[in-house]
């Protein structure tokens, strides 16, 4: 499985921190909007080649690596083990589970069962 990242919330970062993102933020968009607006502009009047298109897509692209890359470093988002990622599917599982049971009660139907199949 490959490493999933979250965002961590703003209200769990630092001061420190939360400013630097929003810095960050503000840098990024930037950039793409100085990418993004002589591309569109073009690409609604002349046109693009597949080319331009590709170098744009890519360079956007660059631009977003390149910040998740500085978030990730910076501890903006945190990792999620398969284990965790595993966990919490099964708590939603289970929670909807419940809801769906309820209203199957209410409507006089047999209630669902999770059975874990054997390996």
């Amino acid at each position: 499985m490959e490493v999933i990242y979250r965002q961590l919330g703003l209200s769990k970062l630092s001061p420190e921190l939360r400013e630097l993102k929003n810095q960050k933020d503000f840098e990024y968009k930037e950039a793409v909007e100085q990418l993004s607006n002589p591309f569109y502009q073009k690409k609604h009047s002349a046109g693009v080649t597949a080319q331009e298109e590709a170098t744009y897509k890519q360079a956007r692209a660059e631009l977003w690596n390149d910040w998740k890359t500085w978030a990730i470093s910076a501890g903006v988002y945190e990792i999620i083990t398969p284990e965790q990622c595993l966990a919490e599917n099964e708590a939603r599982l289970n929670e909807l589970l419940i809801k769906v049971n309820t209203i199957k009660i209410e409507l006089g139907q047999a209630p669902l069962e999770l059975k874990a199949e054997k390996p």
